[in-house]
């Protein structure tokens, strides 16, 4: 109470407003709390999984995966934007991007919005082992605690995203290579496709999962254009759109498969080296930094730290 009076008379500067904004504040808290304790115990106390439990007689779906998970799933549920909102939308595509699937979304939410309450409390109560510190500077603590809650779960599914889209990239060439061998050999395309996720899945599970997801659904009925060009909408990679417009391209002038394949695979393979050479190239100015300032040091006190101890020694003698 006393810190809160503290921090919110700075920008006040009436003790009487300060009282009730506390009092506003504490209102507003055990509101919050009692809504999540209903979001929460709605679902166990739903008719449908009340009268499923009593036909199975067995753990309720939502236990079985833990009870902080189905609350963290809650949480997001209630917070996330609504259904055609930009940043529902734009978040769905990041998480294809990254792997996850459509059910990842209230997750996704539910994480941001503990960690906005979370970070900032901890910060609070480390705050308060440290009473020298001015409120000013607690105050922009908690304030950038809060941000860094909910910036990071961002940060984090776009690392996600860059690393999974990388592999992808550089595992495409090995894919047309196995797919041109499978083509030669006298399998269909979606046959071929079939047996390139099998083979392919000991060097790129990514990859893969996604010839898998093409077969299942070519096999479902979906054309092979659709499905292709819904492996570029999961993934994200403009390879896979090139890779949709070959294909494209030679059913639409009745052009060699295999032909097309080749070429597009020797373009992959040219920008994956070219990658790898300026990945090289970037390699020692990358290494300067860590090297002056944790290598030489260390080198320097093991060759003069001898030296500058019997320069010492003699300079105390002849003192």
């Amino acid at each position: 109470m006393e810190k809160f009076t503290e921090y919110s008379f700075l920008f006040l500067q009436d003790q009487q407003t300060v009282k009730w904004l506390f009092v506003l504040f504490v209102a507003i808290a055990v509101f919050i709390l009692c809504l999540s304790l209903l979001i929460l115990g709605a679902r166990t106390s739903h008719p449908v999984t009340k009268r499923l439990y009593e036909i199975t007689k067995t753990n309720l779906p939502t236990h079985s995966r833990g009870k902080l998970t189905t609350n963290i799933e809650n949480v997001g549920s209630f917070v996330a934007p609504s259904e055609n909102s930009s940043d529902r939308v734009d978040a769905r595509q990041r998480l294809q991007y990254a792997g996850y699937g459509d059910n990842a979304l209230p997750y996704y939410f539910g994480i941001k919005c503990i960690l906005m309450l979370l970070l900032p409390g901890l910060t609070y109560l480390a705050i308060l082992f440290f009473p020298t510190i001015e409120s000013t500077t607690s105050m922009i603590a908690i304030v950038f605690s809060c941000a860094a809650g909910m910036i990071a779960p961002s940060f984090y599914l776009d690392h996600k995203v860059t690393q999974r889209q990388r592999e992808i990239r550089h595992g495409m060439p090995d894919m047309l290579d196995l797919l041109i061998v499978c083509s030669e050999a006298g399998l269909g395309f979606e046959a071929g496709l079939d047996r390139v996720a099998k083979e392919i899945a000991l060097n790129n599970l990514e990859i893969s999962r996604e010839l898998s997801i093409v077969g299942a659904e070519m096999r479902a009925g979906l054309d092979r254009q659709s499905s292709l060009r819904n492996l570029y909408l999961r993934t994200g990679v403009e390879e896979m759109r090139s890779l949709v417009s070959v294909l494209g391209q030679s059913a639409r002038f009745g052009t060699s498969i295999v032909d097309a394949l080749r070429v597009y695979a020797e373009d992959l393979k040219d920008k994956r080296l070219q990658d790898a050479e300026e990945q090289a190239a970037k390699l020692s100015i990358t290494l300067l930094f860590p090297l002056a300032c944790c290598f030489f040091p260390c080198i320097f006190i093991v060759i003069l730290g001898p030296a500058m101890i019997s320069v010492y020694k003699a300079f105390a003698h002849l003192g």
